[in-house]
């Protein structure tokens, strides 16, 4: 799914799409896209929540991790993760990669009731209930809107 704009920005560094979301969990971000710039050796030196190729200073920042220079400080910080929910999200991917539609979708939505700030989480549920919003290409408009009216459903 990350292909199409990995190829549109002319990107040549290594992407890895995270569909259990271990890395998200290691890290405690709830939210996507995020940066990692890992070192040789595997030493995590920046870690960017929300990042984008698409954002110039986000561009700059990689080039400059490149250039084994310090990326300007990141605007963007993690937030905690709540295992059981990661878990439960990772079954889902599970029962989905198994062809199980259905019960993916009750396991996130399992997982959304106890981490309702998981955007991760919720833009599967999205994802696999609305793939038009998502393929060829992902309406974040329709994004906002639905969070919007989701958060407001989860507050009352």
């Amino acid at each position: 799914m990350a292909r199409p704009w990995v190829d549109a920005a002319g990107a040549t560094f290594d992407t890895y799409v995270d569909p259990t979301n271990l890395i998200g969990q290691a890290f405690g971000y709830q939210a996507i896209p995020v940066g990692i710039f890992v070192k040789p050796g595997g030493e995590v030196a920046y870690l960017k929540l929300p990042f984008s190729i698409d954002r110039t200073q986000d561009v700059t920042d990689l080039e400059a991790f490149l250039r084994d220079e310090a990326p300007a400080p990141a605007d963007g910080r993690p937030l905690e993760a709540r295992a059981e929910a990661s878990a439960t999200f990772a079954a889902g991917v599970d029962l989905l990669g198994a062809g199980d539609r259905e019960s993916a979708v009750e396991r996130w939505r399992t997982a959304l009731a106890a981490d309702p700030d998981s955007f991760i989480i919720r833009k599967q549920i999205w994802a696999v209930e609305h793939p038009e919003r998502f393929y060829p290409a992902i309406d974040t408009d329709w994004q906002r809107e639905v969070l919007k009216r989701e958060r407001g459903s989860d507050s009352g």
